[in-house]
């Protein structure tokens, strides 16, 4: 499998990046209320101005108000939370084209970037998925990013 991924992956800053998604992918429940924890990470980790922050709001979310909410710069929650990177989507699970991560996520009725600041406030602050452990997985997703506690700090 490294192989093929080393074909796929001209730059060896990918091919870094894909070995830690493997190894975020295998932290129980991360996509159930941690990915918000995953897309702060992953951009403090890659430390790049060209890596955005998504929220993918389901209809649930359009219809709460979740998504004019953040529109307005209120933290909230969201469906699934990811970042951007060069025209890609990624989150735990890998790096994806737009089109085949929206074939994955069918029910996305809006994306909205979110900015860092605001992103921190909603996962402190919001309505989480309470299967994902933060007390038992926060440490292991800063020390895999090299954050220096950084993320043990900022979330509560």
């Amino acid at each position: 499998m490294i192989s093929a991924i080393k074909k796929f992956f001209t730059k060896k800053e990918d091919l870094h990046l894909v070995m830690k998604l493997n190894e975020l992918n295998n932290i129980e429940n991360i996509n159930l209320g941690g990915c918000a924890i995953v897309a702060y990470s992953l951009k403090k980790y890659l430390k790049k101005d060209n890596v955005k922050i998504l929220y993918l709001m389901s209809k649930y979310d359009v219809y709460m108000g979740n998504s004019e909410k953040l529109n307005n710069g209120i933290a909230e929650s969201c469906a699934h939370s990811i970042i951007e990177k060069d025209g890609k989507y990624i989150d735990s699970t890998g790096i994806y084209s737009r089109k085949s991560f929206l074939k994955r996520w069918k029910g996305v009725q809006e994306i909205i970037e979110v900015p860092m600041d605001l992103v921190l406030e909603s996962i402190n602050n919001s309505v989480w998925n309470s299967t994902f452990s933060r007390e038992n997985n926060l440490y292991k997703i800063d020390r895999l990013f090299n954050l220096n506690g950084e993320l043990l700090k900022e979330i509560k």
